[in-house]
């Protein structure tokens, strides 16, 4: 199980995305999505992939979600309100929530809260909005921060979001990183894993944030040396399934 931090982060990873993913983990996990609110949709999948729970989900209709927070005693004042939290927003004055977000962070001073959504212009993104916007804040139930242990990846070859996500983090802790955890293997992720595998004495090119045929080989390298690339698949400059798989396994073990 995560903390609230975690899922917030988690949500955030998944910026830009589309409904896709989450209709498609909706259906696997509760029931095929046929019909309704994707914003629910969204925050529905985080928290259950964050290993929560929370009264009211895993749902797709704001206003029974929201009602079934408040029966259960789960709601609390929008100045409490903490990462990982349910917002639920309305915006024409009756008693039905409009939509729903994930809290990400809450500012005091200028009573606004900041969200990850689903069915953000089509897609999941971060909003702030005032605290007049909010209708009621739900918090699930999380992990709590002072057991917290790290989220383990499926390890299943798939460069996605959530790995990307972790590498970045990973690369942050040990300093070669300080853009956004956006889950996105862009040029500054690629740099930060170049430079941090050259103070390793595993590349000696230019860090230049391509990640071709030399990177890739000495990411395999440090990955065969943590035990991780087992010395049956080639070291051939390639970033695929068993490369990507031996990331996994060093994030999870704390050992990149």
């Amino acid at each position: 199980m995560m903390t609230g931090k975690q899922a917030a982060q988690l949500a955030a990873s998944y910026i830009g995305s589309g409904p896709s993913t989450f209709y498609a983990y909706y259906s696997r996990n509760v029931s095929e999505f046929r019909s309704g609110n994707w914003c629910a949709c969204f925050a529905s999948c985080i928290v259950m992939m964050a290993g929560a729970t929370c009264a009211g989900l895993p749902g797709v209709y704001c206003p029974s979600m929201r009602n079934a927070g408040v029966d259960a005693g789960k709601a609390v004042s929008v100045a409490n309100a903490k990462a990982g939290d349910i917002v639920y927003f309305n915006w024409d004055s009756n008693s039905r929530a409009d939509h729903v977000g994930i809290c990400e962070s809450v500012n005091a001073g200028s009573r606004t809260i900041t969200t990850i959504d689903g069915n953000v212009s089509k897609q999941v993104g971060r909003r702030t909005r005032t605290w007049g916007e909010v209708m009621t804040v739900i918090r699930p139930t999380y992990k709590a921060e002072s057991v917290v242990e790290s989220a383990k990846l499926l390890v299943d070859g798939v460069r996605g979001k959530l790995t990307i996500s972790a590498l970045q983090r990973s690369l942050a802790k040990k300093g070669y990183y300080s853009a956004a955890v956006d889950g996105v293997f862009g040029a500054k992720t690629a740099t930060a894993l170049q430079k941090y595998l050259a103070k390793l004495g595993y590349y000696t090119r230019a860090v230049d944030g391509d990640f071709g045929y030399y990177s890739v080989v000495a990411l395999q390298n440090w990955l065969q040396h943590l035990g991780y690339y087992p010395l049956k698949y080639l070291i051939d400059g390639s970033w695929g399934k068993y490369t990507t798989q031996g990331l996994q396994q060093a994030l999870n073990a704390n050992k990149f």
